[in-house]
């Protein structure tokens, strides 16, 4: 089910945790509202002092007054891993601030687990998204691949 402020049901697959990554991340910023937010993490991020530290992170007025950056574009990913109950995958973005030109392209690793019948997000340490933050050590599959 997807809606402006939910993302759930996605398949028990690598692609269907492959895809909750996509929406959980991307939309984790777009969402208006502290309320809102803290509900959405709250959904789709697992319990734990990292989550708290995100929704410390996405809420109040630090973070109201912030004006929305533009999302990198996501040009790609890496399954670092598959199981029943975890998949780890790297969304790889083009790197579009300083030093471009000598690393083109960021890896960020998510770690998401089966819980409740759907993919849950693992909160990043201290609720830094950046904090998982590398360049990709393996070919990527672009999304134009597929």
């Amino acid at each position: 089910m997807l809606t402006d402020t939910n993302s759930a049901g996605f398949a028990h697959t690598p692609e269907g945790a492959l895809i909750a990554a996509v929406h959980i991340i991307r939309r984790l910023t777009t969402i208006a509202g502290d309320e809102n937010r803290i509900r959405y993490i709250e959904e789709h991020y697992l319990p734990g002092d990292n989550r708290d530290f995100l929704v410390q992170r996405f809420t109040g007025p630090g973070y109201a007054s912030s004006a929305p950056g533009v999302p990198q574009p996501l040009v790609g990913y890496v399954y670092r891993s598959y199981t029943e109950d975890e998949a780890v995958v790297d969304l790889v973005v083009a790197n579009t601030g300083p030093g471009s030109g000598t690393v083109p392209f960021i890896a960020v690793t998510y770690t998401l687990l089966w819980n409740n019948g759907d993919w849950r997000m693992e909160a990043p340490p201290g609720g830094l998204l950046t904090s998982n933050m590398t360049t990709p050590e393996t070919p990527m599959t672009r999304w134009s691949d597929q």
